[in-house]
C-alpha cells in the first residue's frame, strides 16, 4: 500500500517505509518509526502534532545544562522532543521529572477535549509545543516550565539521530 497519510500507514501497516524525494529514510514498525526516528526528516514528518526540533544553541538554559552534564561543546547539534513526551507545569513546581526542563511563558493553549497542548515562548528565538492539563489553572501569559521526558539528539550536518535520552 502506498499512502501519504501517516494515520493510514500507522493504523494498517506492520512495517512502514519512509521516503523523502524518492530517497529511503527509514524502514520499521510503526513504533520504531515513531520512537526511534532515524533522522530529522522522519522525526518531523511522523507525529501529530509534529516534533519540536531546534538547534540546541536556541535553548540557552538547556545548553548550559548539557554542557555541565556532558562537559562538552555542542556545535551543530539539534534537539527534538515530541509534544506528548513533555508536559507544562507552574514554575518551580515540585514536579521535577524528565530529562530536561525549559522555562517560558504560555502563548497559546489549544484544547482538544481530553487533551490540550500549549505553545510556550522560551526566548525570542524559540517557541515549543507541549502537553498541558486541560483543567490547568495556567493561562496565556503565565510563566511555566516544560518538563521533557524524552529528548532526541540529532547531528545538525547530516540530520541523523545521534541518541535518545
Amino acid at each position: 500500500m502506498v499512502t501519504h497519510d501517516q494515520a493510514d500507514a500507522f493504523s494498517v501497516a506492520d512495517r512502514i517505509m519512509v521516503m523523502n524525494n524518492g530517497v529511503l529514510q527509514q524502514i520499521g514498525t510503526p513504533d520504531e518509526i515513531y520512537s526511534s526516528s532515524a533522522n530529522i526528516f522522519v522525526a518531523s514528518f511522523i507525529g501529530d502534532p509534529p516534533m519540536n526540533i531546534f538547534e540546541i544553541q536556541r535553548a540557552r538554559d538547556l545548553l548550559s545544562s548539557f554542557r555541565s552534564t556532558y562537559n562538552a561543546e555542542f556545535n551543530n547539534i539539534y534537539i527534538g522532543f515530541r509534544p506528548e513526551e513533555a508536559y507544562i507545569a507552574p514554575p518551580s513546581s515540585i514536579e521535577t521529572s524528565g530529562v530536561a526542563r525549559l522555562t517560558g511563558k504560555i502563548d497559546v493553549i489549544e484544547h482538544y477535549g481530553a487533551r490540550a497542548f500549549a505553545l510556550v515562548i522560551v526566548n525570542e528565538d524559540l517557541t515549543v509545543k507541549a502537553q498541558i492539563n486541560p483543567n490547568t489553572r495556567l493561562n496565556i501569559g503565565d510563566s511555566c516550565e516544560v518538563h521533557i521526558n524524552r529528548l532526541y539528539i540529532f547531528n545538525g550536518k547530516t540530520g541523523e539521530r545521534i541518541a535518545s535520552l
